[in-house]
């Protein structure tokens, strides 16, 4: 990871092209403080302006929000001319890192990284080292959920050579792939004619299976451990649109696995409060 003592960050409103294809400078803005700060990924909000995500070590300048502890999550919402409406740090007292952003259907943002921490606005708590982390924030970057999961995102890096890294490490830092869902090995199935919805989903969850042609006999839902929270089986499942309650479960990602007899047919489900 390259370091800098300071980022500067350059946003540039492009206007006018000439006939050349050299574009004017609308404005350009720096944003941080005396130490180190990444930003990158900037977002396109639906007021014209944009939301800014990356990293910060520093404490004063713009993080008005406070650092809390080495190195923090950094967010900033700026609006169509460059200034900063809103920024908000998060973490704990040790090191994180922001990697990437997602936009959610709620209008909020899923902020996806790795934290070193067991404090802080790490409340879901460490297990042990540096795990990854992902936080949900609302429009105004208030936190809705937060969750460090030791291993069980899709895809990362690992120092490990214990615990889930069963297949071992080829030395120091390496890639580490993991499949999460459930014990079944089962072929995974594409269908697009299943609606399943809200999503992301606070208290009921809803799978549509009016238009399609495979029979559905078993649906799973399974938290981001691997843990079954949710069974529907049958011979064959004969209500068309089934009904998920999901009040009673914690806020985060969960996988969604209707099994048929060809196969697997897998979903992402987000949880909020």
């Amino acid at each position: 990871m390259k370091k800098l003592l300071n980022l500067i960050f350059i946003l540039v409103s492009l206007t006018v092209f000439s006939q050349t294809q050299n574009p004017n400078l609308g404005w350009e803005q720096t944003y941080g403080g005396t130490n180190y700060e990444d930003l990158y990924y900037p977002i396109p909000t639906s007021d014209g302006g944009y939301l800014l995500c990356g990293s910060t070590q520093s404490n004063d300048g713009d993080i008005q929000s406070g650092n809390h502890g080495d190195q923090d999550y950094w967010v900033v919402k700026i609006n169509s001319t460059g200034a900063i409406e809103w920024e908000q740090t998060y973490g704990g007292t040790n090191y994180e890192y922001l990697y990437s952003i997602i936009t959610t259907n709620d209008g909020g943002y899923l902020l996806c990284g790795f934290t070193q921490s067991n404090d802080g606005d790490i409340q879901s708590g460490n297990h042990g080292d540096q795990d990854y982390w992902v936080v949900k924030i609302n429009s105004t970057g208030a936190i809705e959920w937060e969750q460090a999961y030791g291993g069980y995102l899709p895809y990362g890096l690992t120092y490990s050579n214990d615990g889930d890294i069963q297949s071992g490490n080829h030395g120091v830092e390496d890639c580490w792939v993991v499949k999460i869902g459930g014990p079944d090995d089962v072929n995974e199935l594409f269908n697009e004619n299943i609606k399943i919805y809200p999503n992301p989903v606070k208290d009921k969850l809803f799978v549509n299976l009016e238009n399609v042609q495979l029979n559905v006999n078993k649906i799973l839902l399974f938290n981001s451990n691997g843990k079954l929270v949710f069974s529907s089986e049958g011979t064959e499942i004969k209500s068309q649109i089934i009904e998920i309650p999901t009040l009673k479960y914690n806020t985060g990602l969960y996988n969604l696995n209707l099994y048929t007899k060809q196969g697997v047919i897998q979903k992402q489900i987000l949880i909020v409060r």
